[in-house]
């Protein structure tokens, strides 16, 4: 603990239409493609190019990646994104920010024991994946914690 150095500034990005230019939800007088109407915030093809099926252009706000960026290498800052994204895409929210070479922890909240699993199926699945770069070394002791946690 004496090496770490004191945090002075929480800085927060937000993903859909800050960071990544993602489509908005179709209107229902627009065309669909594809998607069956339900659900747009855990729709993979909202996060998928064209030639993946999906609607998203691949497009990012320069400013934002690169405010985010420095943000990270900021030694009195911590740095979060916050999405309202359903875990069930997260792997695809990643491959996104990761693609632009932004990486980090995913943090689930301690009593979101369905999210916890979901995420422990994909990572066991391959279907996603954990960066050496967005390992947490605290993680075991923190899911201890909660283990034992007084119900």
């Amino acid at each position: 603990m004496e090496n770490m150095q004191r945090k002075s500034r929480l800085v927060c990005f937000d993903f859909d239409g800050t960071i990544a230019n993602v489509p908005e939800r179709p209107q229902p007088n627009e065309d669909k493609r594809g998607w069956a109407g339900k659900d747009w915030w855990g729709s993979p093809q909202s996060l998928l190019t064209p030639a993946q099926g999906g609607f998203y252009d691949g497009s990012v706000n320069p400013e934002v990646v690169e405010a985010f960026r420095a943000a990270k290498a900021d030694p009195h800052a911590i740095s979060i994104m916050l999405t309202g994204r359903r875990g069930i895409v997260s792997s695809h929210v990643r491959n996104i920010l990761r693609n632009q070479g932004l990486y980090g922890k995913r943090i689930i909240g301690p009593h979101n024991d369905n999210e916890q699993k979901y995420f422990q199926r994909a990572i066991q699945s391959g279907e996603d994946q954990v960066h050496p770069k967005e390992a947490d070394p605290d993680a075991h002791h923190r899911r201890r914690a909660r283990e034992e946690e007084p119900g």
